[in-house]
C-alpha cells in the first residue's frame, strides 16, 4: 500500500479512527494491536487516548499473532469479543448488534457469530470469551479461521445485508477505486 493501512482515511477520519469509534458504542475496552509502523500509527489517529494499545512483538508471524496478543489483553470477566482487521473500515453499526443478538441468543456452547452477505462469511468475527483458550492455543501457521472452520456447528451465521463485511482494501488501486483518493 506504501502506507500504514490503519492510517488511510474515510470519511475525513483515519481507518482505524473510524473502527475505535464504531466498536467504542459495543466494546469495552477497545483493545487495538499495532505491529509494523506502531509508533507512525499511534502518532496518526485522533482518538489514541480511547483504546487499550497493544503492540504484537512478532508481526512478521501474521494476522494470528496480532489475535493472540489481543485476546491476551482481553480483561478478565469480559463475556465476547470482536476482532477485525483494519484494512475493513466501512462496517456499519446495525451489523455489530445483528451479531450481538445472535450470540445472545445462541446456547453457550456457540463459539461465534460471523456476518454472512450471501452465505460467504466475513468480518467482524464476534467470539465467545470462553473460546478465547483455543485460539490461544493455535500454533504459529494455523488460522483462526481453520479452527473455526473445524468446528462448524459451534458457529452462528448471520445474514447481513452490509457489503463492508467482504471488503477489505490490500492495495492502492483498491483504495482508489472506491474513495477516489491516493493514499
Amino acid at each position: 500500500m506504501g502506507s500504514p493501512k490503519a492510517l488511510l482515511e474515510i470519511g475525513g477520519e483515519t481507518f482505524l479512527d473510524r473502527l475505535i469509534g464504531l466498536f467504542a458504542g459495543v466494546c469495552d475496552p477497545v483493545v487495538v494491536v499495532l505491529g509494523h509502523d506502531a509508533g507512525q500509527i499511534r502518532a496518526g489517529i485522533a482518538r489514541s487516548a480511547q483504546p487499550l494499545f497493544v503492540l504484537n512483538p512478532s508481526p512478521e508471524a501474521g494476522m494470528l499473532s496480532s489475535l493472540q496478543a489481543g485476546l491476551c489483553a482481553v480483561p478478565h470477566g469480559c463475556r465476547s469479543i470482536f476482532f477485525h482487521p483494519c484494512d475493513m473500515p466501512e462496517i456499519k453499526s446495525p451489523t455489530l448488534d445483528l451479531l450481538l443478538d445472535a450470540l445472545a441468543a445462541s446456547p453457550e456452547s456457540t463459539l461465534a457469530a460471523l456476518p454472512a452477505l450471501n452465505g460467504r462469511p466475513g468480518h467482524p468475527v464476534l467470539l465467545r470469551s470462553s473460546f478465547i483458550p483455543a485460539f490461544l492455543a493455535l500454533q504459529p501457521g494455523d488460522t483462526a479461521r481453520r479452527l473455526l472452520e473445524r468446528e462448524p456447528q459451534l458457529i452462528v451465521r448471520v445474514p447481513v445485508d452490509d457489503p463492508a463485511v467482504g471488503r477489505d482494501f490490500d492495495t492502492r488501486e483498491q483504495y482508489t477505486s472506491a474513495f477516489g483518493a491516493r493514499p
